[in-house]
């Protein structure tokens, strides 16, 4: 006898919708990446705009600490790995999660 949840029923419409909330958000995550590649924002930008309540700043907060690093002009994978290492931050970690230590040693490692 199993006791698994079912998933909600959904009509089409409501299934449509979340679609599009969900590519609306990877292109915010993916346009906010590319923001960072271009050398238009930083690192701390990025923190900043995490704390903002709108689309930009949902964005932000889902980001992970390691994708975020490795948009960072001249931060490759391995640099990325020491950085974390050395402030001992997981690269899974979502901006969102970061407690003020650890925004603290991202900063200064940076």
């Amino acid at each position: 006898m199993s006791t698994d949840p079912k998933p909600p029923v959904m009509s089409e419409q409501q299934r449509a919708t979340g679609r599009q909330v969900a590519v609306a958000g990877r292109r915010a995550r993916a346009a906010l990446k590319q923001e960072l590649r271009q050398g238009r924002i930083d690192f701390m930008d990025i923190l900043r705009i995490a704390e903002r309540d709108d689309e930009r700043g949902r964005a932000a907060v889902r980001l992970r600490v390691g994708e975020v690093l490795l948009a960072l002009p001249g931060v490759g994978p391995a640099q990325a790995e020491r950085l974390l290492a050395r402030t001992e931050v997981s690269g899974q970690r979502r901006i969102g999660q970061l407690g003020e230590r650890q925004q603290e040693r991202l900063e200064a490692a940076l």
